[in-house]
């Protein structure tokens, strides 16, 4: 699984600089990947949840899809989550 900061290609400390509402680069990047951003306590509570998440998504939002997981400079894990291609026109 990537890393943030390699997804980026940025340090920690880049990651780490707060905007003027206290959200981090990091969230914001994260934010502005997708449709969706899901964010899980660790490796382990994804994996637990993965297939549950993946069916509530396509019941809630028919037609978006997982894009990118990544871990998180905290070591969160960042669920992506976008329009499958074939639904946009």
């Amino acid at each position: 699984m990537k890393t943030t900061q390699e997804y980026f290609n940025l340090t920690i400390d880049e990651l780490l600089i707060t905007d003027e509402n206290n959200w981090t680069k990091e969230e914001n990047l994260l934010y502005d990947e997708g449709l969706n951003c899901t964010f899980f306590d660790d490796e382990e509570e994804y994996t637990e949840q993965e297939q549950e998440f993946k069916n509530w998504l396509q019941e809630t939002f028919n037609g978006i899809e997982v894009s990118l997981v990544l871990k998180t400079i905290n070591e969160r894990i960042a669920v992506i989550s976008k329009w499958d291609k074939s639904m946009i026109l």
